[in-house]
């Protein structure tokens, strides 16, 4: 895995680069300084929600709730962590869909 050099011009290591090392803590969830120079702290989970009409609390523990947050930010890709809530959620339909209706002048 030695490579010879046979030029004194400096290699690439985008590892190291700041975008690119501030886009890896951002889609990991880790705390970040921002183009505008402030910083992001990481993603934490919230309190549970009591009044919701949904019952969150009831139907997903709070250990459950922590390995989903941990298993969606250890993707580290946005790509990957879009598909992952495309996969899991559920879309409803409407109970009442409202129509559009035309004015005539």
């Amino acid at each position: 895995d030695h490579q010879v050099r046979l030029t004194k011009k400096r290699s690439r290591n985008p590892d190291n680069w700041k975008r690119n090392i501030k886009k890896l803590a951002k889609n990991n969830g880790e705390e970040y300084v921002s183009e505008s120079r402030s910083i992001v702290k990481s993603k934490v989970l919230k309190a549970l929600c009591v009044n919701c009409r949904y019952s969150c609390s009831s139907n997903i523990s709070l250990e459950i709730r922590e390995k989903i947050r941990t298993k969606f930010w250890e993707m580290g890709d946005k790509n990957r962590q879009h598909e992952s809530v495309v996969r899991h959620a559920v879309q409803i339909s409407p109970k009442n869909v409202k129509k559009k209706v035309k004015f005539q002048q």
